[in-house]
């Protein structure tokens, strides 16, 4: 986990599943990240927007605000408007997976249950910006 000089990249985590987010949290700090974590959508933004991480990994059901609704609302403030997201949900298949991944390239779902070397790629890919 050493720096080599370089900032470490910050990534927020919000899923309201306690047990998932502490795996993700320990899998991508354990990997050099800085990680910083929600239980909700509500909380989400406000980290979100004091914290300004480099990228979002969003769980797309959850009980107070939806992933989706979260998004929304992070796309609104132009502080936040440019955080890639990786969506995680259990409502699609990884085989679906490919259907719903927008062009642009600032949002992209991944189904639950996550391969852990999966999210890893995606999450390197969404770090390095969308390519051209």
């Amino acid at each position: 986990m050493a720096d080599n000089g370089m900032k470490m990249e910050k990534i927020l985590v919000v899923d309201d599943d306690d047990s998932f987010r502490s795996f993700l949290e320990e899998l991508l700090s354990h990997k050099g990240y800085k990680v910083i974590s929600a239980p909700n959508g509500t909380r989400g933004i406000e980290l979100a927007g004091l914290e300004l991480p480099d990228l979002i990994v969003l769980d797309v059901m959850m009980p107070d605000m939806s992933g989706g609704m979260t998004a929304h609302h992070l796309s609104e403030n132009i502080a936040t408007k440019d955080i890639p997201i990786i969506f995680l949900t259990s409502i699609i298949s990884e085989e679906q997976e490919m259907m719903v991944d927008n062009k642009d390239g600032s949002y992209q779902f991944l189904a639950k249950p996550i391969r852990a070397e999966r999210l890893l790629e995606e999450v390197k890919k969404a770090l390095q910006g969308p390519s051209e």
